[in-house]
């Protein structure tokens, strides 16, 4: 990539928005088929396929490089791989991240005509009715198992796999008494884990709250901002410490930065949200499930023993680590999992966990001035996944938030200079 020195920015790939609008149904019927964790490679592809055909005006950021550097040692890491299983899991890890890196590269190059934020907004908050929607379905029918297509076209050697076996036969809710991962069944439709729904939840909050200030005149505002309360209750029900702490920590980081520069009817919006989680709170049982689930669970425990077991075993490693996690000990969370940084940090070694906290510093950190309520919100989003990221695998639904949360903050003003570290690069013959 060379630098493209024009002074003036342009956007005039004149890529349509219509890949964007339709990822949120993407997650749903990949759920019902039991393709699962694949969802977002099938939404990338329409946007790779239309990259393609525009390579030569497709535009990225300079400090994009943190990220494909990221990406190359990612795939240098292939070396530590041992077993024709994890070389599997390897490649569909690859898939998501490059699926990520292509919505990316998209929303960074839609022209400002079709009003990127806004639009963004409204798939995101479509996408966020599909999690609040599979979140009731948790609390409806806990439990419920699906059979998909897929459990009936593969292979029993393929469905044996743990990972398999839950994409193709995925359940509304996550819990088993008898193993590792808690006691009480908690919603997790449309994902294999409940964490997974607690980090698009709260990710995706952000972007709800743009979708109710800018898109007043839009038809399904009224039904938003009915389900924004709503969706409280399978939030609270799936007992997720980790969102709570994202989502308390987020909105109070943003309240003082509202109120901070004069945004009034944002915080005061913020606060009546603030007020409707309190009472709902004190009418579901949340406070007796979670004593519950510390005094009956070992997730704490577990969870600080597999960062240390990681860190000391990726010292025998440092530079490439093993490639992808491994599991030590039957019925126990394989080392490099847990949280996102610790699966990078494992497979991929020093180098490129470094790379990987490197790229979401700059964005948080560049994201920062938010001229405005929208972006505000935005650059919460990227904070939000830097948190996360040290307790949450975000590779799948939250990557691709943050990814397009950081695309639409780092997108030059059109037909201004690009500053402030937004010079621009392309590819050239």
């Amino acid at each position: 990539m060379d630098v493209d020195s024009s002074p003036p920015v342009r956007h005039d790939t004149e890529l349509p928005s219509w890949p964007v609008m339709i990822m949120p149904l993407g997650v749903p019927i990949c759920w019902v088929l039991g393709l699962g964790e694949l969802t977002w490679a099938f939404t990338a592809a329409p946007m790779a396929l239309l990259l393609a055909a525009r390579w030569h005006r497709v535009r990225v950021p300079p400090m994009f490089a943190l990220w494909l550097l990221f990406l190359a040692w990612t795939a240098i890491a292939v070396v530590g791989i041992d077993s024709v299983p994890r070389l599997v899991g390897f490649a569909v890890r690859a898939l998501l991240y490059l699926a990520a890196t292509v919505t990316f590269v998209y929303v960074y190059n839609l022209a400002p005509a079709s009003d990127p934020i806004r639009t963004l907004a409204r798939s995101m908050t479509y996408l966020w009715v599909v999690v609040v929607v599979g979140g009731y379905l948790g609390v409806l029918f806990p439990g419920l198992t699906l059979t998909t297509p897929m459990a009936y076209l593969l292979p029993g050697s393929i469905t044996s796999n743990e990972v398999v076996r839950e994409m193709v036969y995925p359940s509304t809710t996550q819990g088993n008494p008898e193993g590792y991962f808690d006691l009480a069944l908690r919603p997790s439709a449309p994902f294999l884990y409940t964490n997974n729904w607690g980090n698009a939840y709260s990710v995706l909050l952000p972007f709800v709250l743009v979708f109710l200030e800018r898109s007043r005149r839009d038809r399904a505002w009224t039904f938003v901002a009915v389900l924004l309360p709503l969706s409280v209750v399978p939030a609270l029900l799936t007992l997720n410490r980790g969102m709570f702490v994202a989502l308390g920590l987020g909105m109070a980081y943003a309240a003082v930065r509202l109120l901070s520069r004069g945004y009034t009817r944002a915080l005061a919006a913020l606060t009546t949200l603030a007020v409707v989680v309190l009472v709902l709170s004190q009418l579901v049982p949340v406070a007796s499930l979670l004593d519950q689930r510390l005094s009956e669970g070992a997730s704490n425990e577990s969870r600080l023993n597999v960062y240390a077991a990681t860190w000391e075993r990726t010292l025998d490693s440092p530079v490439l680590g093993y490639g992808a996690p491994r599991t030590v000990q039957i019925g126990a969370p394989a080392l490099g999992t847990q949280g996102q940084f610790w699966m990078v940090l494992f497979s991929s070694g020093i180098p490129g966990a470094t790379l990987f906290v490197a790229w979401f510093a700059w964005a948080t950190l560049r994201s920062f001035p938010a001229p405005d309520t929208s972006r505000t919100w935005l650059h919460v989003v990227i904070a939000m996944t830097t948190l996360e990221i040290f307790y949450y695998g975000i590779l799948g639904p939250g990557l691709v938030i943050a990814m397009v949360a950081i695309a639409l903050v780092t997108r030059p003003a059109p037909g201004l200079p690009a500053r402030h570290g937004s010079v621009e690069r392309r590819p050239r013959l």
